[in-house]
């Protein structure tokens, strides 16, 4: 099982919100082939997003690349990265 990234906005604000999804679409394409992501998640997402089934071994290396592409994105200074250690349970899916 791997760990899963929480990304989110420390103030999300509507103002926010296309630059957070163009910041989303971005780790999107970088890391959608080393982890899950959902697109569809970050399309809807005004806060927050969920990088899941990362290995152990790279969950350090996954969150300095989001944090890079962060930087790129100039929104270093308003997000976090943390790991999560249990997702809540969804009954819909």
């Amino acid at each position: 099982m791997g760990r899963i990234l929480k990304i989110y906005l420390t103030a999300p604000s509507p103002d926010l919100v296309h630059q957070w999804r163009n910041f989303g679409e971005d780790v999107y394409r970088v890391l959608r082939d080393e982890c899950e992501v959902s697109i569809h998640e970050i399309d809807a997402s005004t806060g927050e997003f969920h990088l899941r089934g990362i290995p152990k071994r790279e969950l350090r290396t996954t969150a300095a690349k989001v944090r890079k592409i962060a930087e790129k994105n100039l929104m270093s200074h308003i997000i976090n990265v943390s790991e999560i250690t249990d997702e809540p349970s969804s009954t819909s899916q």
